[in-house]
């Protein structure tokens, strides 16, 4: 999938993948399932093992842009 990581990408890509998922407050297989990806994929972003693909970052940001959209939309922002 990708290469491993330098420890300064290392700890702001898992932040990035904790953070999204946390504000979505999904489990790690319920956001693997929205943006795509495995929950293996997933569990080694966040544990720092892996950074994701340029197209899974995109798709994480899409997921995100989405989900602020809906909360705007709905006044819960």
């Amino acid at each position: 999938m990708g290469k491993a990581l330098k420890a300064n990408e290392q700890t702001s890509y898992a932040e990035f993948i904790s953070s999204a998922r946390a504000e979505a407050g999904m489990t790690q297989e319920e956001f693997a399932h929205a943006i795509g990806a495995t929950v293996s994929s997933v569990n080694r972003w966040e544990r720092g093992h892996i950074k994701p693909s340029n197209l899974a970052r995109k798709a994480v940001t899409h997921f995100l842009e989405e989900l602020r959209a809906a909360k705007e939309r709905q006044g819960q922002n």
